[in-house]
C-alpha cells in the first residue's frame, strides 16, 4: 500500500513539474552527412529554449573552406567570420522551440571529413548559461546526404570575453531585475546624451546620440522606443548593426569598438503629436554584469515647415529715347545739255578763170 502511495506521490510531482518546469534548454543540428566540394547545401540549427527570453546568440562554427550563408534567422541579426557564425537577438522568438535555416557553401578544394559545431547563450538568474551541440561529422565528398541530427549536451561555462545576454521583461517568467546604471553611480562614468535637430522636412527629425562607454567591451545595445506611426532608418552606426523591431529602434555591437565615445544616429519620421516623446536606454557590461543607462523621456520638438517665399517680380517696361532716323536719297542731277552750234568763219575761195 505505502509503495502504491509513493509511486502515485511522484507521478504527482512529475505532473506538476512539467506544468511548471520550463524544460531544458537545447540546440541540435540537421545537417546533410555528405556534401558535394562546390556546392550548396541547406542546413538547420533547432533551439528549444522553453520560457526563456531575452537577449541569446546562436553559433556555428565550419571548417576551413566553408562558408555560412543566411536563410531565415527569426528576426536576428546575422554575421559570418573566421568560420563562425553568429546570430543575435535582442529579444529571442516567443516559440519555445523554433528553427533557424542557412546554407552552407562548400569550396571545390575542400574534402575529407569535418566537424561542425554550434552552441546557444542565452541567461539565467544573471549567470550566463551556453548549451553546446556535439560535433556532427559530414563528409565532403561524394556520397548520399542524409540528415545527421544530434542534440544539445547543456553546460555552463565561464564567461571569458564572450558577449552576454541579458534578461529582458518579455520573458514570460519572471526574471531578476538588473542593476541599473546611471552616471551618479561609484564608478560608473557611463553616459549617453541626445540631440534632436530638424531634418530635410517638416516630418523629419535627425536623432544623434553620443555614448561615452569608459571603457566597456564586448557586447552593448542601445534602443529608443519607436512612436506608433513613426518609421526610422540609419544614418551612423559606429560599427554596430541597425535594426528596427519590435516597436524599438535598436544598434547593437557584439564588440563595441575601442574608442572612448561612440556617436550613432538615426532619421525619425511621422506625423508629429503634441504628446510624443522618446524613451531610450544603453545597456552593456560591467564585471560580467548587465547593467542599463536610462535616458530621461524627451518630448519630440516640433519644427516650423520652412516659409518658401515667393516673389512676382513684374516686369519693368523701359523707354529708350527715340532717335530719328534720316534716310537721305541722294539727287540725281539731271543735267540737259544744249548743244552749242558754233559758227565758224566760211572763208570763201575764189577761183579766177583766165581767159
Amino acid at each position: 500500500m505505502i509503495k502504491y502511495l509513493f509511486v502515485t506521490i511522484n507521478s504527482l510531482a512529475l505532473f506538476f513539474y512539467s506544468l511548471f518546469s520550463d524544460g531544458t534548454v537545447s540546440v541540435k543540428g540537421n545537417f546533410p552527412s555528405n556534401i558535394k566540394p562546390g556546392t550548396e547545401v541547406t542546413a538547420e540549427l533547432i533551439v528549444n529554449k522553453g520560457s526563456m527570453g531575452g537577449f541569446a546568440k546562436l553559433q556555428i562554427e565550419v571548417p576551413e573552406g566553408v562558408t555560412v550563408k543566411e536563410a531565415d534567422s527569426k528576426g536576428a541579426t546575422f554575421s559570418f567570420t573566421g568560420g563562425i557564425g553568429k546570430w543575435i537577438w535582442t529579444g529571442v522568438p516567443s516559440e519555445a522551440e523554433f528553427t533557424v535555416k542557412l546554407v552552407l557553401v562548400a569550396d571545390a578544394n575542400v574534402s575529407g571529413t569535418k566537424t561542425i559545431g554550434a552552441k546557444y547563450s542565452y541567461v539565467e538568474n544573471n549567470n550566463k548559461q551556453i548549451v553546446e551541440m556535439p560535433l556532427t561529422e559530414v563528409v565532403f565528398g561524394e556520397g548520399s546526404a542524409t540528415p545527421v541530427v544530434n542534440a544539445a549536451e547543456p553546460t555552463t561555462q565561464p564567461v571569458v570575453n564572450t558577449p552576454t545576454v541579458e534578461p529582458t521583461t518579455t520573458a514570460k517568467t519572471a526574471e531578476p531585475t538588473p542593476t541599473i546604471a546611471t552616471g551618479d553611480e561609484p564608478n560608473s562614468l557611463v553616459t549617453v546624451s541626445r540631440t534632436i535637430t530638424k531634418g530635410a522636412t517638416a516630418n523629419d527629425w535627425m536623432i544623434n546620440l553620443k555614448i561615452k562607454k569608459d571603457g566597456i567591451k564586448g557586447f552593448a545595445r542601445y534602443s529608443d522606443v519607436l512612436p506608433a506611426g513613426f518609421t526610422a532608418k540609419q544614418d551612423k552606426i559606429n560599427g554596430g548593426s541597425f535594426s528596427v523591431a519590435d516597436g524599438k529602434i535598436k544598434f547593437v555591437w557584439v564588440n563595441v569598438p575601442t574608442e572612448p565615445e561612440l556617436e550613432i544616429s538615426y532619421v525619425l519620421s511621422g506625423t508629429h503629436k503634441d504628446n510624443i516623446n522618446l524613451e531610450g536606454e544603453f545597456s552593456y557590461l560591467e564585471s560580467n554584469q548587465s547593467k542599463f543607462y536610462k535616458l530621461q523621456a524627451e518630448k519630440l520638438p516640433l519644427f516650423e515647415a520652412p516659409v518658401t517665399e515667393t516673389k512676382t517680380e513684374t516686369p519693368v517696361t523701359t523707354t529708350q529715347p527715340v532717335t530719328e532716323t534720316k534716310t537721305v536719297t541722294p539727287a540725281t542731277e539731271t543735267k540737259t545739255e544744249t548743244p552749242v552750234t558754233t559758227t565758224q568763219p566760211v572763208t570763201e575761195t575764189k577761183y579766177e578763170t583766165s581767159p
